[in-house]
């Protein structure tokens, strides 16, 4: 056989495996076609399988779940909960994004048994495949291009059997929103649509919610300060959830920073960034302006607030471990302030910062109090007690302290934890900056104890 006609004859034997391996793949499923070739990384090779490709990408994952259920380890599980799937679809969200569906029939009365299956299929497609697969729900700035979205729909039948398909009905899915909003809240209401931008899809002609929406936009300064500098850069912010201390007494919003930095270099942007970082670390925000009518959907009154993204961007991931001086934040100032006009910036001198909001953001986040009658009904003797959960230590103070010894403890813990400069509160002539932590103290135990 000469060269010409070797090289024919493997071409066409190389045709053929790949031809018999996507008739297995569509027979049997890519788990186990893959295990015949020795595993996805030379099933991948043979097909010339692109991962970077999102479109294939959503069929190789549709196939995995079609044929889920011959596999004895997700079978079995899917048995346990009498679960069966009924079919799977590559279709588009009503927040206008792709996604798989898995359509299923259960008798699992359970009310979050949709969650459970996209969260048991998310593990196992992660496991198996190379790509980030993200449950539809989620919020919108989380997921990324390539990313596959899953959801689960759990089948209802009318009296005669037909199917009644909730999903499509539109004006239905409105009706049930508004009833998620007003039972459960906008937040949760919006995690199960993707976040706060889809959920606003649906209402576009609600002059309520409009309003509730617009409710969610506030803004702030964020503060740089050094032994020379005070600068405070203005941001807007948009509420998109909310957070919850460890004894779930209090509540606070939950926040994504906007500003624009078009008019930074690439260099600027991740100093600016890593500023950002080490100012939201620190709790360095001021002027905090929210709406009232959003305030009230918070146990918190005392507009403090958790910056977890930045334009869309989790804030640790804005850490890129470089260092600036006053000099490098003056520039980036000069530079901002050309493109965000929210309000008038300052930029002072002092030697001290003003540690008051840091304090009452830090004490207000972590505080619990109990209540508790040690006399008779007829005759109550109130006792309260405030514990406070820092970095899993607890801290204790209560009403029969005095004042002094309220104040005392207050201010050990929270030197202890550099939220402020180490001060002796029992001096005669206190200094500026101990008097701001001392007023603060009693501000917070005024709003607890009274």
């Amino acid at each position: 056989m000469n060269l010409k006609n070797l090289v024919r004859s493997v071409i066409k034997e190389n045709d053929d495996i790949r031809s018999n391996l996507k008739k297995m793949m569509n027979q049997i499923g890519i788990y186990h076609a893959s295990r015949s070739v020795g595993g996805l990384d030379n099933f991948a090779d043979i097909l010339h399988l692109d991962f970077d490709n999102s479109n294939s990408n959503f069929f190789l994952v549709k196939n995995f779940i079609e044929f889920s259920t011959r596999y004895p380890a997700i079978k079995s599980v899917l048995d346990e909960e009498n679960i069966q799937i009924l079919d799977v679809k590559i279709e588009t969200s009503p927040s206008g994004n792709k996604r798989i569906n898995i359509l299923f029939e259960t008798d699992n009365a359970a009310a979050n048994i949709e969650s459970w299956l996209v969260n048991f299929y998310q593990r196992e497609l992660q496991d198996f495949f190379p790509l980030k697969i993200r449950k539809s729900y989620e919020p919108a700035f989380s997921i990324k291009k390539g990313d596959i979205l899953l959801n689960a729909t759990k089948l209802k039948y009318d009296n005669l059997g037909n199917i009644i398909n909730e999903e499509n009905n539109k004006n239905f899915a409105i009706d049930r929103l508004k009833k998620m909003i007003d039972s459960i809240g906008i937040f949760k209401t919006a995690k199960a649509v993707g976040g706060i931008e889809n959920l606003k899809k649906y209402y576009t002609n609600d002059s309520d919610l409009l309003r509730l929406f617009n409710s969610l936009k506030g803004s702030l300064n964020v503060i740089y300060h050094s032994r020379k500098e005070f600068i405070e850069f203005p941001m807007k912010f948009e509420i998109i959830g909310e957070h919850k201390n460890r004894f779930d007494s209090n509540t606070w919003p939950l926040i994504n920073l906007i500003y624009d930095d078009s008019n930074f270099n690439e260099d600027e942007k991740k100093q600016f960034e890593m500023f950002l970082y080490n100012a939201i670390a620190d709790l360095n925000i001021g002027n905090v302006a929210i709406n009232p009518i959003a305030k009230k959907m918070f146990k918190d009154q005392s507009n403090y607030l958790s910056a977890d993204f930045v334009n869309g961007k989790y804030w640790v991931d804005l850490d890129h471990e470089i260092e600036y001086d006053d000099n490098d934040i003056k520039n980036l100032y000069l530079k901002y302030k050309q493109n965000n006009k929210l309000n008038e910036s300052r930029r002072l001198t002092e030697t001290k910062e003003d540690p008051t909001q840091k304090i009452l953001n830090f004490l207000l986040r972590r505080y619990k109090v109990e209540e508790r009658n040690l006399g008779f009904e007829e005759k109550p003797i109130i006792f309260w007690t405030i514990f406070f959960d820092v970095n899993g230590e607890t801290y204790v103070i209560s009403k029969f302290d005095n004042k002094r010894e309220q104040i005392r403890k207050i201010v050990d813990m929270l030197t202890i934890h550099n939220i402020i400069e180490p001060i002796d509160p029992y001096e005669r002539q206190l200094d500026p900056y101990t008097q701001k932590v001392i007023r603060a103290v009693k501000s917070f135990l005024t709003q607890v104890f009274i």
